[in-house]
């Protein structure tokens, strides 16, 4: 790819692209197959983390990531269609799941999985990486800190010189309210 030649905002995203670019800063439709080689919020309160991978901003992966911020808790990919059908979003199922992995890839969702093994995927409000409890009953999840847990997998990384170790811990259990007692 060519160094970029022009850029433009668009929804609060910069684009910066090769190619032929109008006066404008927008792609030239005569240009062809124009790339978008960078993206960048510009808003002041993006949910984009500067160490993440970047990915390519669409149309309907911002639905996806709207709905999935609108999501009371954790919810299947099935759950997030029905819910994004129900408000009149015409994205399809397979375009979903594909908008979550990327959303999980870069920092702006958390995964788990449910008891039938079954992901369930939750907006991540930060940058930081979270671990829940998970009620098996009624799906409350409450976020947990875990930080001996992150110490001992960056000592475990430095013990034994292993790079980019990543973990799963899943914790699940069943609510007060869901034993019929309070809090």
């Amino acid at each position: 790819m060519g160094a970029p030649v022009g850029e433009h905002i668009e929804n609060g995203n910069r684009f910066q692209y090769t190619g032929l670019v109008s006066p404008g800063g927008r792609p030239s439709p005569a240009s062809g197959r124009l790339k978008a080689v960078a993206h960048s919020s510009t808003r002041a309160t993006s949910d984009r983390h500067d160490d993440a991978p970047r990915t390519r901003a669409t149309r309907q992966r911002a639905e996806v990531l709207q709905a999935l911020t609108g999501a009371d808790d954790f919810v299947s990919a099935q759950a997030l269609h029905a819910a994004m059908l129900s408000a009149g979003s015409a994205v399809g199922l397979t375009t979903i799941y594909r908008a979550l992995a990327a959303l999980v890839e870069t920092g702006r969702a958390d995964t788990v999985r449910d008891p039938a093994g079954e992901r369930l995927y939750r907006h991540r409000p930060g940058a930081e990486h979270r671990h829940y409890l998970i009620c098996r009953t009624c799906g409350k999840s409450e976020p947990i800190d875990t930080a001996a847990v992150e110490d001992w997998t960056e000592q475990l990384a430095r013990l034994t010189g292993y790079a980019e170790v990543r973990h799963t811990l899943e914790l699940d259990g069943i609510c007060a309210p869901c034993r019929g007692g309070t809090s």
